[in-house]
């Protein structure tokens, strides 16, 4: 049997009260509830003499009429309404008649059967929000007299109901539809003391509408906010009626963002001359004073809410704050990295759009427009400090899409809505720029001051991003950022050209990275803008292709230096010099500097030797050395390159040849050691055990005044545990020997150094897996306010793999804690070597997932990580996997996808190719979707190269060489482990040499 049909209309008014009903009464299956209330009861006579009105009247006599009640409360006497009343009852009764309903047959009291509607509710725009307010609400009672007035003509009775006697929702209803707001706010303190209090645990049947969502409080928060800004004699304000809301537990979480959208809008209107209701300066007061007690409500410190708080809770303080520069957050969104501030409310682009705006009216470009006084200057100040570090470098797309549809914002004039989009998609930037220049909450600083504190930040950013090799598109990045900066459209006006120090400083970036094309990019720009390229340039793109390694580029820009005509400075032999002992050129290496030497002494010859008899006169005499004299920078490049060799690429009894000779050729010029001449001597003998030597060297350089430094004493300790001073300690007797060392460097006057923390850890895992005393040293860390660097997880993490078995639960969890630690570094080693324990320990799932990750991080895998991945793959027969991965470091695309290539150089990417096609027995030309272009398997794998199934031609020739190539990748090998040795060798870092030309 079908069931009872009910119509769609129906349904939608049956709904509010079956939902929200707070006593629900279970009624029999059989009975219908009517859709209509019921009348209450009439008695006979006034029945007939309905019914005999009512039939006279019909014109068809087939229509049953009622009465239409309608409940109101009686104002105070009013002529207007009084004239109403007179009118009405001049009117006849009502002739409309009502068509029975479909249900109407099956009601008991069919006579007293009503046609109260039940209250719909459409949507209206409140400050740019959607919020419900019932239907034929009207702010002018004229409207509502005519509503009478046609009800009467209708035929209609009108039932007058006293106000005292209406429920507390509606009398507030009732209320803020007069416009008595300060009523309606009474019948709230009164009626609506806490959460549970009667009118909301039990409210009454009229009650539940205008309490769903908590409409009835955020139409009285509407009215409150726009009475605040429409008369300046009202002293309630916003932010009162919103901390007594919250304190009471009943606030909707929906009315903060409208509020403080509204007292934005408002402030915008008056700065632009549209309302004057209000004088700007206390709209701001007030919108400060609100946002403060948003971020008291939902920040992220838990408050009673016993008063409203005059200072910023939950923003953070100078010290926290000065650790955002624009380039930390892993959110670029500037509305979520609010969000992270205020927890518990969630942000949205109108929250961000208020925030910004409040930042945009407070910069000093606006000063004229906004007439604010100091006071209310100095309460925004904490506030303003902390949109200037959340904003910087963020991005506000959606903000600026909310600003364009939103009608408030369509209000404004055109030219002040272009004005104001404008400075919202340019805030990011003058954020970055007031962060970085050292402007951020101080003012009166001198134009000259903030553009070399913006420099000098600048160029500490694309240093740091180069040494932690991350990939291009970081680069790329901060690079169009600085672009921006200095755009000649920016708010301030008169952009002055980007410093020769930043380009320099990206070119040397580009050039580390192997991106020879972006460092053309990035010449031509200095070009394009004047600034010509010069010495220091020059002496950027040879560092740069020092660091990369890269032998080719590296004499390809000496010899366009020396064809320029400029004369190298010390700066760029050094560099030079440095670039060709890193590659192990170090017979090229010497030569450059004799020849260095030689052009000095034939110029100092010329200039002391007189002239002979008979030469022309004419020509000027040289009184002017125009070549540099070598100097003790030259020295400690070479000298640095060489002692950080890996022992597999040169031995020790080399280095100390070496280093002699250099000492030699620097003694021809009378070139004294420094401090960094004797660690790197040190360091040379305590790498090779040569304690006796090394002390003599420090005893030197006491002597001639030299006093030892961080590095020094890193050495020392590490020599320390080389010579087995804790080897019969327990546990506990070497931390304590380990606080002992740093009571007494502290005592010293020497500054404890991260490199010295990570020296001594490294030993203690590595010797004797000492984890407690890690521990504690760790936390004697923390307590010096010295981060945790990516060295300390390598090594902690390394002695994991090295247990046995290989503690990968550990690994697992010390990685989880540190991604999910708020700015904990990491760096392309750290994560080199993570995946290639992994690799060694057949972790394959975990290896290829956290290549991922670190590529989507943008740092650089070696072609020695690379190896150990298709080495593992290989093992367990992943052979699409290593096709995939062949593909991408071939095609640039995948785990590879915007990174120009991995580290290693030409040698590590030739061994990467060996493993795949000799080892692996892979031919690259039938991998699916690989385009070798012009290359074939030899020349890829390099010397190495060679088809696949040689070996299997038989032959005592190709077995040879196949025994030769199997010599030769166990070499390999074994050069990889001393590798991964030495790159985590703490004192390396140290002792990096000084030829950074850029930033002279």
């Amino acid at each position: 049997m079908l069931s009872s049909y009910i119509c769609r209309q129906c349904r939608a008014r049956l709904m509010p009260r079956a939902t929200f009903s707070p006593n629900p009464r279970w009624q029999p299956r059989a009975t219908f509830i009517s859709l209509r209330p019921k009348q209450p009861a009439q008695s006979e006579a006034q029945a007939e003499s309905h019914d005999e009105s009512t039939l006279e009247n019909s014109t068809d006599g087939l229509e049953v009429a009622s009465k239409i009640r309608r409940v109101e409360f009686d104002p105070p006497s009013d002529p207007a309404r009084d004239n109403l009343r007179d009118k009405r009852m001049e009117i006849s009764k009502g002739s409309r008649t009502l068509r029975p309903g479909r249900y109407s047959g099956y009601i008991q009291d069919a006579e007293a059967y009503g046609s109260e509607e039940v209250a719909s509710y459409p949507q209206v725009q409140y400050g740019d929000f959607e919020a419900a307010e019932p239907e034929g609400y009207s702010n002018h009672a004229a409207e509502d007299m005519q509503e009478d007035l046609e009800s009467a003509s209708q035929g209609q009775t009108t039932t007058r109901v006293p106000f005292d006697s209406l429920t507390p929702a509606v009398k507030m209803d009732k209320l803020l539809r007069k416009g008595r707001v300060d009523e309606a706010w009474s019948v709230f303190l009164q009626e609506f003391g806490s959460s549970d209090s009667a009118a909301l645990s039990n409210p009454a049947q009229e009650d539940l509408i205008l309490l769903q969502d908590g409409k009835i409080f955020a139409h009285l928060m509407k009215k409150i906010t726009d009475h605040f800004c429409s008369s300046p004699e009202t002293v309630r304000t916003p932010t009162r009626a919103l901390f007594v809301l919250q304190q009471r537990g009943i606030a909707p979480r929906d009315f903060w963002a409208p509020t403080i959208t509204t007292l934005t809008y408002q402030l915008l209107f008056t700065v632009s001359g549209m309302q004057e209701n209000r004088s700007s300066d206390e709209i701001l007061s007030e919108l400060t004073s609100v946002w403060r007690l948003f971020y008291q409500c939902h920040g992220r410190e838990e408050d009673p809410l016993e008063s409203i708080s005059t200072e910023w809770l939950s923003i953070p303080g100078e010290n926290e704050l000065s650790k955002f520069t624009g380039f930390e957050w892993e959110n670029p969104v500037f509305t979520l990295r609010m969000q992270q501030f205020h927890p518990k409310y969630v942000g949205n682009p109108a929250l961000g759009f208020s925030a910004i705006t409040y930042f945009n009216l407070l910069d000093e470009v606006n000063k004229d427009v906004l007439q604010a006084s100091d006071s209310v200057r100095q309460q925004a100040t904490p506030f303003l400090r902390f949109l200037t570090r959340v904003l910087a470098g963020s991005k506000v797309k959606g903000i600026t899409e909310y600003a364009t549809w939103s009608n408030d914002f369509r209000r404004l004039s055109t030219d002040f809505q272009e004005a104001l989009l404008g400075q919202i998609k340019s805030a990011p930037s003058e954020a970055m720029l007031a962060v970085n220049s050292g402007t951020a909450g101080r003012e009166n600083i001198s134009p000259e001051e903030r553009a070399a504190n913006l420099e000098r930040s600048l160029y500490g950013k694309i240093n740091s991003t180069m040494l932690s090799q991350e990939h291009t598109g970081k680069l790329v990045e901060l690079w169009e950022r600085v672009q921006g900066f200095y755009a000649p459209n920016n708010r301030h006006g008169n952009a002055p050209v980007i410093p020769s120090r930043l380009y320099n400083g990206f070119l040397t970036g580009f050039m580390a990275l192997s991106v020879s094309s972006r460092a053309v990019e990035v010449w031509n720009h200095a070009v394009a803008h004047g600034v010509k390229p010069d010495i220091k340039t020059w002496t950027a793109m040879l560092y740069g292709c020092s660091r990369a390694k890269d032998l080719e580029g590296l004499n390809a820009m000496w010899g366009k230096l020396m064809k320029s005509g400029l004369e190298p400075d010390d700066y760029a032999w050094t560099a030079y010099v440095n670039g060709l002992m890193r590659v192990r050129q170090v017979n090229a290496g010497f030569a450059v500097m004799d020849d260095m030497g030689r052009r000095w002494i034939a110029a100092e010859k010329a200039i002391n030797t007189p002239p002979k008899r008979g030469t022309n006169k004419k020509v000027p005499k040289v009184t002017v050395n125009p070549y540099t004299k070598p100097d003790i920078a030259v020295v400690n490049g070479a000298m640095t390159a060489i002692v950080a060799l890996p022992k597999i690429h040169m031995k020790y009894e080399l280095k100390k040849h070496y280093a002699q000779k250099l000492l030699q050729w620097a003694g021809n010029f009378s070139i004294k050691p420094d401090r960094r001449t004797y660690n790197t001597l040190v360091k040379l003998y305590i790498d090779g055990r040569d304690y006796t030597t090394s002390f003599k060297i420090l005893r030197q350089m006491e002597k001639d005044g030299i006093k030892a430094d961080g590095a020094t004493y890193t050495m020392l300790i590490r020599s320390a545990f080389d010579n087995d001073k804790f080897a019969n300690l327990t546990e506990s007797e070497q931390l304590q020997r380990v606080m002992a060392i740093f009571n007494e460097l502290e005592t010293g006057g020497v500054k404890l150094e991260e490199t010295i923390y990570a020296a001594i850890i490294d030993r203690l895992l590595k010797q004797y897996e000492n984890f407690a005393a890690v521990k504690v040293i760790i936390e004697h860390m923390t307590a010096r306010n010295l981060n945790i660097s990516p060295h300390i997880y390598t090594s902690l993490i390394t002695q994991y793999f090295r247990q046995t078995p290989p503690n990968i639960d550990a690994v697992d969890t010390l990685w989880q804690h540190l991604i999910s630690t708020r700015r904990a570094q990491t760096d392309k080693i750290l994560f080199d070597r993570i995946i290639e324990g992994y690799a060694h320990n057949n972790q394959i799932d975990r290896m290829m997932a956290l290549l991922v990750r670190m590529t989507s991080h943008g740092k650089l895998p070696s072609y020695d990580t690379l190896t150990a991945i298709v080495t593992a793959l290989g093992q367990v027969g992943e052979w699409e996997r290593i096709h995939q991965l062949v593909r991408d470091v071939v095609q640039g695309t995948g785990v590879m996808q915007g990174i120009e290539g991995a580290t290693g150089g030409r040698k590590g990417r030739e061994f990467f190719f060996h493993v795949v096609v000799e080892k692996l027995g892979i031919d690259l030309t039938t991998i699916p979707g690989l385009d070798l272009g012009a290359e074939t398997n030899a020349q890829l794998a390099g010397a190495h190269g060679s088809s696949p199934g040689a070996a299997d031609e038989g032959g005592a020739q190709q077995s040879a060489e196949q025994s030769e190539r199997d010599r030769q990748y166990d070499e390999r090998q074994e050069a990889q482990r001393a590798w991964n040795e030495q790159i985590n060798n703490e004192s390396e870092q140290v002792l990096e040499p000084e030829i950074d030309g850029v930033g002279r």
